[in-house]
C-alpha cells in the first residue's frame, strides 16, 4: 500500500489547518469482504473525504475549495501557523450529526455519509460486538438502511446487491431474496461466479433469519467454495422471475426522502 504525500486543508469557518495523508494504491492480497462491500485488510485503507475540524467542529469537505498544498514548510511560513493536527476518524456521533446538519450538496456526498454511516455500525458486528447500544442506535439504523436504498442506484449490478443486503440488515428477507433473484436477470453480462455464491450464501442467511453481516470472501477464497455441503442440506436454487418487478412493487423503496414520502430520523 502507498500513500501520497500528506495533504493540508484549511477550515472555512475558522482557518484552521488539518492534514490528511491518503492511499494512492491498495492491495486486498488476505483482504476480508464482507456482505456490506465493506473489505478490510492490512493493504487497504478507505480514504476520508470529510474532516471535522478539531478546533470549531465544523465539517468541510476534502475538496479542492478547502485544499491549500503539500508543502508543509511553505504553508507554516505562509499562514504563520504553528500545528496542523491530523484529520481524526469520524465516529457514528460525528456522521448523524453532519447528515443531519447537511452538509452535503450532491447525491453522491450523501450516499458517502450514509453508506459510512451503515458500515460504521456494521464495525460492531466485525468486531463482535452488539449491533445496537440502544433502541435509539436501532431507530438510526434501520432509519438510514432506508434511505440508502432510496439513493442507490437501481441500475447498478453492486448497488443492487447493496441493496439487497440493506433489505437483509433491517429484517425484510422477501424483498433482498426478489431482489437477489432478479439480479441475473437484470444483468447477465456482468454476473460471475463469486456473485453468485455470494447471493446463496445470502440467501441462506435469509433463510435464518440473520439480519447481521456475513464474511463472504477471506483470503482470496470464497467460504461456500472451501467446504462442501452437508448431506442433509438442501441446496439453495436460484430461479430467477421471467419479469423484473418495478420499484413501486417494494414496499421499502417508497421510503424515498428526496420526495417527502419518509420522515425518518436521519
Amino acid at each position: 500500500m502507498d500513500f501520497h504525500p500528506t495533504r493540508y486543508y484549511r477550515c472555512p469557518s475558522c482557518e484552521m489547518i488539518t492534514s490528511y495523508m491518503a492511499a494512492s494504491s491498495v492491495n486486498n492480497y488476505n483482504s476480508t469482504l464482507y456482505s456490506d462491500g465493506y473489505e478490510s485488510g492490512m493493504m487497504i485503507h478507505d480514504n476520508q473525504e470529510l474532516i471535522k475540524c478539531s478546533k470549531c467542529k465544523t465539517f468541510y469537505w476534502m475538496n479542492n475549495e478547502n485544499y491549500i498544498g503539500q508543502d508543509y514548510d511553505k504553508i507554516i511560513k505562509k499562514l504563520a501557523c504553528q500545528e496542523a493536527p491530523k484529520a481524526s476518524d469520524l465516529t457514528i456521533a460525528d456522521i448523524k450529526k453532519a447528515i443531519k446538519d447537511k452538509v452535503y450538496t450532491e447525491t453522491s456526498e450523501e450516499i458517502y455519509l450514509r453508506q459510512l454511516l451503515w458500515r460504521s455500525f456494521n464495525h460492531r458486528s466485525r468486531e463482535s460486538k452488539d449491533l445496537f447500544c440502544s433502541k435509539t442506535d436501532e431507530k438510526l439504523y434501520t432509519d438510514n438502511c432506508r434511505f440508502l436504498i432510496g439513493l442507490y442506484n437501481k441500475n447498478n449490478n453492486k448497488q443492487m446487491h447493496l441493496i439487497a443486503e440493506l433489505y437483509r440488515n433491517i429484517g425484510n428477507f422477501d424483498a433482498c431474496k426478489t431482489i437477489l433473484k432478479t439480479i441475473p436477470v437484470l444483468f447477465p453480462k456482468e454476473d460471475s461466479d463469486d456473485q453468485k455464491t455470494i447471493r446463496e450464501l445470502m440467501f441462506r442467511e435469509c433463510n435464518k433469519k440473520n439480519t447481521l453481516i456475513i464474511m463472504v470472501k477471506n483470503r482470496g477464497k470464497m467460504l461456500t467454495q472451501s467446504r462442501k455441503p452437508k448431506k442433509t442440506e438442501k441446496k439453495v436454487t436460484l430461479r430467477p422471475p421471467l419479469k423484473y418487478p418495478k420499484a413501486e412493487d417494494f414496499s421499502e423503496l417508497q421510503y424515498q426522502h428526496e420526495e417527502g414520502r419518509y420522515d425518518g430520523e436521519v
